[in-house]
């Protein structure tokens, strides 16, 4: 078992790290997507 932990941890946590980067700018594209919207939204209100 703890082989198997030693070969199986670095790829759970190498595979979490890319994930959490993929998602960190498709998130961070989808805000910045979302407050210009809202910020033209606004001006255009105004």
């Amino acid at each position: 078992y703890f082989f198997l932990g030693m070969y199986w941890v670095p790829k759970i946590v190498k595979y979490s790290r890319w994930y959490l980067i993929k998602n960190f700018f498709r998130i961070l594209a989808a805000s910045l997507i979302m407050a210009g919207v809202l910020g033209y939204l606004l001006r255009f209100v105004q």
